[in-house]
């Protein structure tokens, strides 16, 4: 089975909920940036991360899936070791492979 797929998104759901320490605001909205993986058989995976504000579109492009490309799903160890390069060890480079370790 390999990767054959890679699909992301932004999904505005509603900031109805206050996050931790964060203002009330029942009529805005949450930029969720979801991660689809799809596979040569058929199989899908489903992957969710978010910041919110001016880097949701930098993270939706993040280009962290491009790297799994035509591999294995069980790969994204290898990911990590090697995405190192897209940002360092923390940001937006761990906030991307949690998308991809959630959809892998």
């Amino acid at each position: 089975m390999k990767i054959s797929g890679i699909r992301s998104s932004i999904v505005a759901l509603p900031a109805d909920e206050p996050l931790a320490g964060a203002a009330e605001n029942p009529s805005g909205t949450r930029p969720i940036v979801t991660l689809e993986v799809q596979t040569d058989d058929g199989a899908v995976g489903v992957g969710a991360t978010y910041f919110g504000g001016a880097l949701t579109g930098t993270l939706k492009s993040a280009g962290i899936g491009r790297a799994v490309r035509r591999r294995g799903p069980g790969t994204v160890e290898a990911v990590a070791a090697g995405g190192r390069g897209l940002g360092g060890a923390g940001g937006i480079f761990n906030l991307a492979h949690s998308a991809l370790d959630m959809a892998l």
